[in-house]
């Protein structure tokens, strides 16, 4: 299905949404390359449901986990659908704005400021269902389901680490930057650099 995913034509189409779950890694040395994802697909008036599948993807716009994806899909038919992904940010300009407010937090010697998500993408606190904001026991249900914090809150499937006071702070700021890393915003000299200093502040 995801090969062919840029030349489909839905009929009744209506706007959806696709939480990634999983992603493989990007190729080293191309400009495209074969994604296999795990997404949780939904769509108004239907039920959400899980689905595994390889897409042809531009390095530039390669989906993580937890991001939530624009799609298009048949209103009769939901297992039918097609990513937008001109409407998805490369993740080089989104890893760019969030290096910056980290390197500016980190100067300031200030809690870092929540990560916003590039335009055209949703949020990460921000779980659909059935086109719908999930409550917070079907977050909780999905999240023990994946074991990922889909909604930003710290919590996964509703268990809690309590980290009070300074300590809560630096936690925060070495999984935000962990991140960064990984994203490829920040080089492992960066990354050590960055994450002494928090653990020295």
């Amino acid at each position: 299905m995801g090969w062919f995913d840029g030349f489909k034509r839905i009929k009744n189409p209506v706007r959806g949404s696709a939480q990634v779950v999983s992603a493989t890694a990007a190729p080293d040395s191309a400009t495209s390359g074969t994604c296999r994802m795990h997404l949780v697909v939904s769509v108004p008036g239907h039920a959400s449901y899980a689905i595994e599948d390889e897409f042809m993807v531009k390095v530039k716009k390669w989906p993580g986990p937890g991001q939530t994806l624009p799609i298009e899909a048949s209103g009769s038919d939901p297992t039918r659908f097609k990513i937008l992904w001109d409407e998805v940010q490369d993740w080089d300009v989104g890893a760019a704005a969030a290096a910056q407010q980290l390197a500016e937090a980190l100067n300031q010697q200030q809690p870092m400021p929540p990560l916003s998500p590039p335009p055209g993408q949703v949020s990460s606190s921000t779980v659909m269902v059935d086109g719908r904001s999930a409550t917070p026991e079907e977050i909780a249900r999905y999240e023990a389901m994946t074991g990922f914090d889909l909604d930003g809150d710290g919590r996964v499937g509703g268990g809690a680490v309590d980290r009070p006071g300074q300590a809560d702070d630096r936690v925060a700021a070495l999984e935000r930057l962990a991140a960064l890393r990984a994203s490829g915003a920040l080089n492992e000299a960066e990354f050590q650099n960055e994450k002494a200093r928090i653990l020295d502040a």
